[in-house]
């Protein structure tokens, strides 16, 4: 089962990858959360396999945060779109994998099933 939590501004965006990610039987969702300092009491409480984080959610100093408190918990951005200004901002934050809000369902949910496996 992969523990998740989620990190993002907007609350309807929020809702959306919670509904998404619930309905798939080896992910838990932990919590859904508007910004990372959130994010890191729910970590205090019970420990995530991975966080979604907004690139738009306070994400420099939120990464940071977690990778310096959480440093085994894997971090995925989540970029608005495929552009290589969003991209090589994941990269200069030091967090390999990203998901885009811009992708379909399916490939949201095979990109987060790949993640189980690794």
């Amino acid at each position: 089962m992969m523990k998740i939590l989620l990190i993002d501004c907007d609350p309807l965006a929020l809702k959306s990858f919670e509904i998404m990610l619930s309905k798939e039987p080896k992910m838990m969702v932990l919590g859904a959360v508007p910004n990372c300092v959130e994010a890191l009491d729910i970590c205090a409480e019970t420990e995530p396999d991975v966080m979604l984080i907004d690139i738009r959610s306070d994400s420099v100093n939120g990464v940071n945060l977690v990778k310096k408190h959480y440093p085994h918990i894997r971090i995925v951005m989540l970029i608005n779109m495929d552009t290589h200004l969003e991209i090589d901002k994941v990269v200069a934050l030091g967090v390999g994998d990203y998901i885009s809000k811009s992708w379909r369902i399916s490939a949201i949910m095979e990109k987060m099933r790949g993640l189980m496996e690794h």
